[in-house]
């Protein structure tokens, strides 16, 4: 979670508007024992080495950008409905269900993936097993690729 100090007034404030003059940036990190769901409403929040069995994300404005790694032993749902996602990490069942946003989990291994994209979604994901793509006309899975390899 990221946000600034203003130092004329005193007080903690939200990341928006961007870093007027006369402030200083502010960054919480919040520890906690459990965690199987995130729901952010704009901002900026980075992930850093988080591990779980289960996580949902729910990113519910246009205007988020959410990155990091992590690795969720299970299932993982990422609910994108705008917004800039660059993650990195692994999970064993992944779905995305997206609208209007860019997301790049290139760097990101999922055994199993569902993924829905509805307009202008834009998606990298690596999946080593099975995929199934709903995909609406505006959105940017054109091509996927299965790459099994025996050995």
């Amino acid at each position: 979670m990221e946000t600034y100090y203003d130092v004329e007034i005193g007080h903690v404030k939200n990341r928006y508007p961007l870093y007027p003059a006369g402030t200083k940036k502010l960054t919480i990190e919040i520890t906690v024992p459990d965690l199987d769901r995130i729901i952010v409403e704009g901002g900026h929040v980075s992930l850093e080495g988080l591990e779980v069995n289960d996580l949902r994300i729910d990113l519910n404005k246009r205007f988020v950008e959410l990155k990091g790694d992590l690795v969720v032993r299970d299932g993982f749902v990422l609910n994108a409905k705008g917004g800039v996602v660059d993650l990195e990490g692994s999970a064993k069942n992944l779905e995305i269900n997206s609208g209007d946003c860019w997301i790049d989990m290139e760097n990101f291994t999922a055994e199993t993936a569902s993924i829905n994209a509805v307009n202008t979604s834009r998606l990298n994901v690596y999946v080593t097993e099975n995929m199934e793509v709903i995909s609406g006309v505006n959105s940017g899975i054109v091509k996927h690729f299965d790459f099994h390899q025996e050995e």
